[in-house]
């Protein structure tokens, strides 16, 4: 399960999604998730993910495939984007944080003064 998972679009819904249809008298989501062997495996692992950042700095997103969907919150509408094209999107948005810089331009601020 675990070289499933590590599959890029993968995730343990379906997987589970999965196993429900070869066994449609199977296990429910939550039993399939705690009884598994990969969850006891998983379970095992260090659960602490250290990492230090102000507030609007980074932008950690949790997603398995190559597009996302953006809503428009004025209008409602729905697009597909790809994630490389959102980060971009995000990173030439000025920051509070960064004294309303961008973190593009802080970016580039901070290699020249070390390059």
């Amino acid at each position: 399960m675990q070289r499933e998972l590590s599959r890029k679009g993968i995730k343990l819904d379906l997987l589970r999604n999965e196993y429900k249809v070869e066994h449609p008298d199977g296990y429910a989501y939550t039993w399939f998730c705690t009884r598994t062997h990969y969850i006891r495996w998983a379970s095992a692992l260090p659960l602490t993910l250290g990492q230090t950042h102000a507030p609007g700095e980074k932008l950690f997103v949790d997603y398995p495939g190559d597009r996302i969907a953006i809503i428009d919150t004025q209008t409602g509408e729905i697009h597909d984007a790809e994630l490389n094209a959102v980060a971009r999107r995000l990173n030439e948005r000025p920051r509070k944080a960064l004294n309303y810089e961008t973190p593009a331009e802080r970016f580039q601020q901070t290699t020249a003064s070390t390059g």
